[in-house]
């Protein structure tokens, strides 16, 4: 179906004369690179194919010309944020920021649990605090560092499709407070069954969003699973913990160490030396997991151990669609085979394309 676009939505180009919509940095008739579009970085030399990048995708430069404002209301909001905060010892050696108080727990992951919890306004959140059973020299400033860059990165993440944070302190424990989502999480409803192709498109296409603005923003998620999928009372879909996140801009995060699930890892995740290193192209790929996990009601690939499940997603192709439900449109498998790819440039060069072609799908289910 051919979509009519403004001049300025689309470049010509220079080789056959096509016309090709801005999201394509190349020619999608006769394949030639855009000449003039996006930019080049400074740093690395490689070029950005989107001029609403602010850094580079590859080494996280910032762009030398683009300068992003800092109105004095952001750095007051900012500063406010990161002051400390006492922390007190209420009850059962629950770490607590004063003005909270704890009502449950919510659950643990890594070296943190979280607490659904009240605030001094009465608003109900998710706190989320390091275990204290850890010992205490365990604790390294490392460990620190690595929690107050989560909050850091997450509270800068503003989307209606990303958890949003509240507030973060550091004095003597840091901690988080986040919004809380009363609807449980994705991976709970696989549990029960596979989903509907159009609640999956529609979960989909939030998800893909939240993922388009924060690849916007320099910042790769890394580790997109069906537990870190949210769900407000009203049905929401929303991308939470962002502890995982690779922050593009700092190049001191460039170490490419695994932390994340395997079971939705793209295949530079488990052999970086084969497939190069992590990048927004990772999230793509664990989204693309995700995506066929809710359609088909478990992912494409599964193994006894470890080393079974990485020579599957670094060696086997995923089983297509038609071969288990002959119902899911055909166009559906086009999108998972190069969400899937098992090279990063086989895969689509944008988050923003994957999330084109499902809304296309999804209006004609509609």
């Amino acid at each position: 179906m051919k979509i009519s676009r403004k001049a300025s939505q689309s470049w010509t180009c220079p080789i056959c004369g096509h016309k090709v919509s801005k999201v394509y940095s190349f020619c999608t008739k006769c394949g030639k690179k855009c000449p003039d579009k996006g930019w080049v970085c400074d740093h690395c030399g490689k070029n950005i194919p989107y001029d609403d990048y602010q850094y580079c995708i590859h080494c996280g430069t910032e762009r030398s010309i683009v300068k992003e404002a800092e109105p004095v209301e952001r750095e007051e909001r900012e500063s406010k944020r990161k002051k400390d905060v006492e922390v007190v010892e209420p009850i059962s050696g629950i770490f607590c920021p004063s003005g909270y108080t704890i009502v449950g727990k919510i659950g643990s992951g890594g070296f943190s649990d979280v607490y659904k919890a009240k605030d001094s306004s009465g608003r109900v959140v998710a706190l989320k605090v390091p275990r204290i059973e850890v010992p205490e020299e365990t604790m390294s400033k490392s460990r620190f560092k690595r929690f107050l860059k989560e909050a850091k990165v997450w509270s800068k993440l503003k989307h209606p499709g990303i958890v949003q944070v509240y507030e973060y302190g550091s004095k003597p424990l840091p901690w988080i407070s986040i919004e809380f989502m009363e609807g449980g999480t994705l991976r709970e409803q696989l549990a029960k069954g596979r989903l509907s192709v159009k609640e999956s498109l529609e979960i989909a296409v939030n998800i893909a969003g939240a993922i388009q603005f924060a690849h916007h923003n320099g910042v790769v998620h890394q580790d997109i699973k069906p537990q870190n999928i949210l769900f407000t009372s009203d049905g929401v879909p929303k991308l939470t913990d962002w502890g995982l996140v690779k922050v593009l801009l700092e190049t001191s995060s460039a170490a490419e160490v695994f932390e994340g699930t395997f079971i939705c890892a793209a295949p530079e995740q488990l052999d970086p030396e084969r497939f190069g290193k992590v990048d927004w192209c990772t999230d793509i790929y664990s989204f693309g997991i995700v995506l066929y996990w809710m359609l088909t009601g478990k992912p494409p690939f599964l193994a006894k151990d470890i080393f079974g499940y990485i020579k599957k997603v670094t060696e086997k192709n995923v089983k297509p669609l038609h071969k288990i439900d002959s119902s899911i449109p055909p166009e559906l498998n086009a999108v998972l085979e190069k969400t899937l790819a098992k090279r990063k440039e086989d895969r689509y060069e944008a988050m923003a394309l994957v999330k084109r072609d499902l809304k296309k799908i999804l209006r004609v289910l509609k």
